[in-house]
């Protein structure tokens, strides 16, 4: 085997009467190989600039890689504007908090009530919550495909005494981790199977005769 080094095109690599270019290795002439035994060294004399762009280049890549999408949770469904909402646009909302207990354990969710979620998304609640508006359900679905259904009545204030919250602090923390970024806390129950966390999507559902 042996090398052959192009100023423009890059590397030139002969092995046993194949000929293979690889462009693009390096645009430098000063570049020097060195082969031995299977693998083959490169010393390189680059120019400075070659250098600074090459750093920026790989800062930029890793930057990207970095970058996560933000979590989100959706209302979808039988409402007259859809929702996707993000952690900055709950704050913005009117914020309430619930204290729950397990275990010994004493946890203060922050977040919104979901029936001013459902309202934000155009929901019949209140005096609009009527008729065959009552056989209207929401399904809680968490990313990981576990689902819980509330009937609208029940989530709507003017109707039923239950707290359900859309969380997205605990303890004056974000939530984060395997609770996700949002979760259905619920502290009226008497078990806790129905605070869905990693919470995705609210998805309102109307029965049809």
């Amino acid at each position: 085997m042996h090398l052959e080094l192009h100023d423009i095109c890059g590397v030139v690599v002969h092995n046993r009467g194949v000929r293979t270019r690889y462009s693009g290795i390096t645009p430098f002439p000063e570049i020097m190989v060195r082969l031995k035994a299977s693998r083959f060294t490169l010393a390189a004399s680059m120019p400075l600039a070659f250098v600074g762009t090459a750093s920026a280049l790989v800062t930029t890549v890793s930057a990207q890689q970095s970058v996560r999408a933000e979590p989100t949770v959706q209302v979808t469904g039988a409402v007259s504007q859809s929702l996707t909402l993000k952690a900055s646009d709950l704050a913005a909302m009117p914020r309430a908090s619930v204290r729950t207990e397990s275990n010994g354990i004493v946890t203060t969710y922050e977040g919104v009530w979901v029936a001013e979620v459902l309202k934000k998304a155009g929901a019949p609640l209140g005096n609009a919550l009527r008729g065959a508006a009552l056989s209207t359900y929401v399904i809680a679905v968490a990313s990981d495909g576990y689902q819980v259904v509330f009937s609208l009545g029940e989530l709507d204030p003017d109707m039923s005494g239950g707290q359900f919250l859309l969380a997205d602090h605990a303890n004056g923390q974000a939530l984060f981790g395997e609770t996700g970024a949002f979760r259905l806390v619920v502290p009226t129950d008497k078990r806790g199977a129905r605070s869905v966390r990693m919470l995705s999507s609210l998805q309102v559902v109307t029965v049809r005769k």
